[in-house]
C-alpha cells in the first residue's frame, strides 16, 4: 500500500508537470503568433518609413531575449525538479515484511512518511517560489527594454529636429571655429583688444619723438614709439624712453634712470628701437609679426632678436618667457625684462597701425602657410587684417 500510494504522488507531480509544459507550450505558440500578427499589420508602414522599420528591429530584437529569457528561467527550474525527482527515486523503498511489526519500526516509518511528504511539499514550495522570483525578473528586464526603445525613439525625433534646423547649425559651427581660430592665432601673436589711450606726457613729446624717428628713418613708426613711451615711464621723469642702459648712452651713466635729460632720452630710445627693427627685418607698419619681435628685442636688448630668429623663427609669447628664465638662472637674478612686453605696448596702439591700410600681397605667411583658411580658397582684406 505505501509503494502504491508512492507510486500515485510520483506520477502527480509528472502529471503537473506535463500541464506545465502543455501549458507553457501553448503560451509560447500565442506568443509567436501574435507577433507575427503584429508584424504583418506593421509591414505597411514598416516599409513607407526607413527609420520605423529601423525602430521595429530593435523592438523585434528585444522580444525576442524577453522569450528567451523566459524560456531559459523555464527550463532551470525543470531542471532542477528534475534533479530532486532522480533524488527521490534513487532512495531504498521501505518494504513490508510478513512479520509482527514492532512499535518502534512503526514509528520510525511514520516518521520516514513524513519526511518524504515534507520533502515533496518542500519541491513544490520551491518551484513555486522559484516562479515567483523568475517573474518580477523578467517583469523588470521588460521594462528596462522598453524604457531602451522610449529613448531610442526619443534620439530619433531629436536627430529630425536636428537636421530640419540643420543650415542654422552648420553656420553656427563655421563661426564658433572662425572665432576660435583667430582667437589662439592673437593668443601667439602681441595683439590686444584693449585699447588705451595716450597720456598728456606722452602726447606733448610727439614733436620730439617724431624728429628723432625722421633722423633715424623710422619716421612710419611714431605711434609705436609714443605706445613704448607709455609703457615705460608714461611721459613722467628725466628718462621716459627708459634707454639708460642702452649702448648708445654715451652721455649718462648706463644705470636705471641714469640718463637726466628727457629729449637725451627720446634720441637714444628712438635710435636703439630703430637698430631693433632693422634686426628684426621689419618691412612696413603691417609686418606686424617682426614688429612684434623688434619690440620684445627692445625691452630684453638685440640678443633676444638673434636668438629668437635662430631658435625659433621669431618671435613668439612661449619663447619670450623661456629666454626671460634662462636670463635669469644665468644672472642668478628674480626676473629678467617683461615677457608679455609685447602685449602691454600694443595696447597704447592704435587700430590702424596695428593692421595696416593696405595688405603686403607679397607675404606669404600672413596669405597662405599661416593662413588656415588659404586650402578653401579664402582670402581678403578681412582675411588678412585679423
Amino acid at each position: 500500500m505505501r509503494d502504491i500510494k508512492t507510486k500515485q504522488k510520483m506520477q502527480t507531480i509528472k502529471a503537473k508537470d506535463t500541464k506545465g509544459n502543455i501549458q507553457h507550450f501553448i503560451k509560447q505558440q500565442s506568443i509567436h503568433t501574435r507577433s507575427k500578427d503584429v508584424d504583418k499589420k506593421e509591414d505597411a508602414s514598416v516599409k513607407s518609413n526607413p527609420q520605423v522599420q529601423a525602430t521595429n528591429k530593435v523592438s523585434v530584437a528585444a522580444k525576442q531575449t524577453v522569450i528567451e529569457s523566459k524560456h531559459r528561467t523555464t527550463n532551470f527550474i525543470k531542471q532542477k525538479h528534475h534533479e530532486y525527482k532522480i533524488k527521490s527515486a534513487n532512495k531504498k523503498p521501505i518494504i513490508e515484511s510478513n512479520h509482527d511489526i514492532h512499535p518502534q519500526r512503526i514509528s520510525y516509518i511514520s516518521k520516514a512518511k513524513k519526511h518524504v511528504v515534507n520533502k515533496v511539499n518542500a519541491s513544490k514550495m520551491k518551484k513555486s517560489t522559484e516562479q515567483f522570483v523568475s517573474k518580477p525578473i523578467v517583469q523588470n528586464t521588460t521594462h528596462a527594454i522598453k524604457k531602451s526603445f522610449h529613448i531610442v525613439k526619443k534620439s530619433v525625433s531629436t536627430l529630425n529636429t536636428l537636421f530640419s534646423f540643420g543650415t542654422g547649425l552648420i553656420l553656427l559651427i563655421v563661426i564658433t571655429l572662425f572665432i576660435g581660430t583667430f582667437s589662439v592665432l592673437a593668443q601667439d601673436g602681441g595683439s590686444n583688444s584693449e585699447i588705451v589711450s595716450l597720456s598728456e606726457e606722452v602726447i606733448a613729446y610727439e614733436d620730439t619723438i617724431r624728429k628723432y624717428a625722421i633722423e633715424y628713418d623710422i619716421e612710419d613708426y611714431v605711434s609705436l614709439l609714443q605706445a613704448i613711451m607709455m609703457q615705460e615711464s608714461g611721459g613722467k621723469g628725466n628718462d621716459p624712453m627708459q634707454a639708460s642702459e642702452s649702448g648708445y648712452n654715451t652721455k649718462y651713466p648706463r644705470v636705471p634712470n641714469g640718463i637726466t635729460e628727457p629729449e637725451y632720452s627720446i634720441d637714444v630710445g628712438t635710435h636703439t628701437f630703430s637698430d631693433c627693427v632693422k634686426k628684426a627685418n621689419v618691412k612696413d607698419p603691417s609686418d606686424t609679426e617682426h614688429i612684434y619681435l623688434a619690440l620684445q628685442g627692445y625691452n630684453y636688448g638685440s640678443g633676444y632678436i638673434d636668438w629668437a630668429i635662430s631658435n625659433f623663427g621669431g618671435y613668439s609669447k612661449y619663447n619670450a618667457q623661456q629666454f626671460s628664465d634662462m636670463k635669469k638662472q644665468e644672472l642668478n637674478v628674480s626676473g629678467y625684462g617683461d615677457p608679455s612686453y609685447v602685449d602691454h605696448v600694443m595696447r597704447y596702439v592704435g587700430i590702424t597701425f596695428r593692421g595696416g591700410t593696405n595688405p603686403n600681397f607679397n607675404n606669404m605667411e600672413a596669405w597662405i602657410t599661416k593662413n588656415p583658411y588659404a586650402k578653401t580658397g579664402l582670402y581678403g582684406q578681412c582675411t588678412w587684417f585679423a
